[in-house]
């Protein structure tokens, strides 16, 4: 497209000289104004090129947001007591909480302890009696009572007036739902006779019913009937009863085939104990090496025991050996303790004899563990000190039998043993002459009340609360929903399916996390630095953390895992070494900052420059030096393999500083494949550049967490031509004449002259030598000639080259001839009028001995014609500077 321009140029310019000799216009034969032509050539090059922007030495930029959180941890373990969960103004704990807005709770996790649910005795209706009912026929006549789920029926008492001895029983019914009227009626089909038998009284009679278990899943709306029923016997058998009073039961009699609803209110008290099921462990007291053996007397030997909450003892085993042909009796008694200040130990309490467990036979030559069964004692640790517990071994009986022992010093002091010393009247610790202590072998079975919490229906903020299997009337609370509350205090609140449940809270854990902050992430990329200066920072500064939770805080920044040098700080204070790392296995990790606090946090850290090299091909040949005519093909190379369209590449290239510094191409491309090397895509030279020089190449590419910059330089040249003006070639010249040679050394890719050239010149092999001097006019140089100076006469040759920095070298030979004496000048002045044309000639003639001019004017008419053949001569010459080479 540019050659065929040119061609127009030189069209035009063919077209007007023509046409200016056919009008015999006047011609002047000064050298064509190149410099205008080349400023519209240079406007036609800049139309639409790339918007300019200054050259930055690095790159820099915003990374993907880094997700920040803020999290506290409460830890309160003073005790908290709750005396009934039934009390509204005595069932809610308080806890303090993040006063800021998106701060909730992610965890919260409750040890409760001491939980004890009390029997509850139901008062049916309690009187006074307002009339005395017909004598109890032979029909059952039933009251109802509802509990809060699945118990214990440890009692029921009736108000009777009862002489003689009639037959009367306690009768007990599920319940069933009757649709029809809305109520609860006795299941028939569940009648059950729970006593029989009532003594003379009049007044209030309580039959113990010995833990009837009343299971909710047998019945409807957790109610049951009771009642009483005459089979028979002499004397009168009256259950007393109200006409008015509160409705809190529902009242039958059954004849046989009806249910007949009555009027009444039975004086009816059921007592009632929450259902809690047991669990077995086996305390191992001691069963380690045997030390030694303990001869066993009419005196008890004790070892003691120690218990976490209340149980039953079910079993107990003792390593006793019989070395004699006889047996033995071994009596095994349970003690309670008290604390012995005076020598800081438990001790059992009162006498020699405790409360007997049992009997056991210990045959003749025998050895082994030994001991009794199914006891099945209650251990109530409010009854002794400490939760500690003595079992007391003696023997009667001729026969002399031992309980073996291991000494403190050996396996630690695992109990305290204890033996009566009757003389003394009083408990003294076991120990032999070295003061060594020991413990007796010793294992005690052990069955806990569990799930306290699950049977009671204990729950925090109507989340159940879980028991614990081990530990009797304890439980734990764990939830992760989220509490909030910007009062700065978050209520939990106990409730229970049981009456009046007390417990006490002992810790409590509380993780706070804020999850919604936003930290910026920006990067600098020094000058093709083989690193990346990450910085994360957050504008509002963390300024979140409640001073009042002052457990533990911590920050966690979440940044990719690629990243090195990680360091943390709140404002000028490095607390790096408050932090560790924990990969999340996606790409990322937590940066933990540990005992945080509020203030102006911020995170630096590096990652690798993951750009390798920038390469530049014309064709399939890497180049780094290329033509204004040349296209140039981009690859970029990574260090890791980079994934198809992930992030941003942009390659730029810059004009040299000393033209201006700007953007001079620029390509973005967001499409590519899968690899470690990347094709760019290609750049038309001559599209852009008006100058030349050292062009400055840069590719970056991020993907908001990894960046790859570097930068390279590739080197423009211009095409040029070096063209003789003046004189004509073998111009005649006399030894003593002096002249200049002028040359015009032109850039033939954007027509327009050459400025600041060196010209080098040898003429007649006479030496090199340099000049930079010009005719006034951009692009034309001067070479001055003496003559004078040149040895003899005859051919002279002139060799001529021009340089310029990011030009091609070019080069000419100009020859001349030296003459011998005299040389003729001729200088022929044309002039035009309207009808004739005529020239004056001038005749200058010189001798090397003296100089003679004389000067001959002749005037004449010239054709039309011979202008046109000198407007044509002309136009070969402009022609001629528009060639591209």
């Amino acid at each position: 497209m540019k050659t065929r321009k040119k061609i127009q140029w030189g069209s035009i310019s063919l077209l007007l000289l023509f046409i200016s000799s056919m009008n015999f216009h006047h011609i002047n034969f000064n050298p064509v104004d190149l410099q205008a032509l080349n400023t519209y050539e240079d406007e036609r090059i800049l139309g639409g090129s790339v918007m300019t922007s200054d050259y930055y030495p690095d790159f820099t930029g915003n990374g993907e947001d880094c997700n920040v959180t803020l999290q506290q941890t409460l830890i309160d373990s003073s005790p908290i007591t709750i005396l009934n969960t039934s009390n509204p103004l005595n069932n809610t704990i308080y806890e303090p909480c993040p006063t800021v807005e998106n701060f909730p709770s992610s965890f919260v996790n409750m040890t409760i302890e001491d939980i004890y649910a009390p029997n509850k005795t139901l008062i049916i209706e309690d009187g006074p009696a307002e009339d005395i009912s017909d004598e109890l026929a032979t029909k059952a006549y039933l009251t109802s009572f509802a509990a809060t789920s699945s118990c214990l029926l440890t009692n029921v008492s009736f108000e009777l007036s009862i002489s003689g001895s009639p037959i009367v029983h306690v009768y007990f019914y599920n319940s069933t739902w009757n649709t029809t009227v809305s109520r609860s009626e006795p299941d028939t089909r569940s009648e059950t006779i729970l006593a029989s038998g009532i003594p003379t009284v009049t007044g209030w009679f309580e039959f113990d019913l010995f833990d009837v278990f009343l299971n909710s899943s047998n019945t409807k709306n957790n109610t049951w009937f009771i009642g009483l029923y005459r089979s028979g016997g002499a004397g009168t058998a009256r259950w007393r009863f109200k006409y008015t009073g509160t409705d809190n039961s529902e009242v039958y009699w059954y004849d046989g085939l009806y249910l007949t609803h009555l009027d009444v209110y039975y004086l009816c008290k059921v007592g009632l104990a929450p259902y809690i099921s047991p669990h077995n462990q086996t305390l191992i007291i001691e069963d380690g090496t045997n030390n030694g053996l303990e001869l066993l007397s009419g005196m008890p030997e004790a070892t003691s025991f120690w218990i976490k909450g209340n149980g039953y003892l079910e079993n107990i085993s003792v390593y006793l050996r019989n070395p004699t042909a006889n047996t033995a009796t071994i009596r095994f008694d349970l003690f309670s303790s008290k604390w012995n200040s005076t020598e800081s130990r438990s001790q059992p309490v009162g006498g020699p004899l405790g409360f007997q467990l049992g009997l056991f036979t210990i045959e003749a030559s025998s050895e082994g563990w030994m001991g009794i069964t199914r006891i099945h004692e209650f251990l109530n640790n409010s009854n002794t000190e400490n939760n500690t517990w003595f079992i007391g071994v003696f023997k009667s009986g001729t026969a002399a039998p031992v309980w073996m022992f291991t000494r403190d010093d050996v396996n630690g002091d695992n109990s305290e043993s204890n033996f009566y010393n009757n003389t003394a009247n009083k408990w003294q610790l076991r120990q032999d002459g070295f003061y060594r202590t020991r413990d007796y072998h010793l294992k005690v079975d052990l069955s806990f009340i569990d799930n306290i919490p699950s049977k009671i229906g204990l729950k925090i903020n109507d989340i159940p609360v879980t028991g614990h299997t081990k530990i009797y009337g304890a439980g734990f609370w764990v939830s992760a929903d989220q509490y909030s509350n910007l009062s700065g205090n978050l209520n939990f609140t106990l409730t229970a399916d049981w009456w009046d449940v007390s417990c006490t809270i002992t810790f409590v854990q509380i993780v706070y996390a804020k999850t919604d902050v936003k930290a910026n992430s920006d990067f600098t990329v020094a000058e093709s630095s083989q690193e990346v200066l990450w910085n994360v920072t957050d504008a509002e500064g963390l300024n979140y953390l409640d001073p009042r939770i002052n457990k533990t805080s911590m920050i966690n920044f979440t940044v990719p895992i690629s990243w090195y040098n990680i360091n943390v700080f709140n404002g000028t204070i490095n607390r790096t070494d408050d932090i560790s790392l924990r990969p999340l296995n996606n790409g990322y990790c937590e940066v933990c900052v540990l005992y945080a606090g509020t203030g102006n946090w911020f995170l630096t850290a590096s990652s690798v420059n993951l750009l390798e090299s920038i390469d530049s091909y014309r064709g399939s040949s890497p180049e780094n030096i290329f033509n204004y005519s040349n296209i140039v093909d981009f690859n970029v190379s990574f260090k890791e393999t980079v994934f198809q369209n992930d992030g941003l590449l942009n390659l730029s290239v810059y004009s040299p500083a000393l033209i201006n510094d700007l953007l001079n191409f620029t390509l973005v491309k967001t499409v590519f494949g899968t690899g470690q090397e990347i094709s760019l895509g290609d750049w038309d030279v001559s599209d852009t550049v008006t100058q030349y020089g050292a062009f400055r190449v840069q590719v970056s590419w991020f993907n908001k967490t990894a960046v790859g910059f570097l930068e390279d330089s590739l080197t423009i040249v211009g095409e040029s031509e070096l063209i003789l003006i003046e004189p004509i070639q073998h111009a005649i010249f006399d030894p003593d004449q002096q002249f200049n040679i002028i040359v015009y050394y032109e850039d033939i890719n954007l027509h327009k002259p050459i400025d600041g050239a060196v010209i080098n010149f040898n003429i007649a092999n006479q030496g090199w030598e340099a000049t930079t001097t010009t005719n006034g006019t951009t692009g034309y140089y001067l070479i001055p000639v003496d003559c004078s100076e040149l040895p003899s006469s005859g051919e002279k040759r002139v060799e001529i080259t021009a340089t310029r920095e990011f030009y091609s070298t070019q080069a000419l030979e100009y020859i001349f001839e030296l003459s011998e004496g005299t040389t003729t000048t001729t200088t022929t002045t044309t002039t035009q009028s309207d009808t004739s044309t005529s020239a004056t000639t001038t005749t200058t003639t010189q001798t090397t001995t003296s100089i003679s001019i004389t000067t001959t004017t002749e005037t004449g008419t010239f054709p039309g014609i011979f202008l046109i053949l000198v407007s044509f001569a002309a136009l070969v010459i402009v022609i001629r500077r528009f060639k591209k080479t």
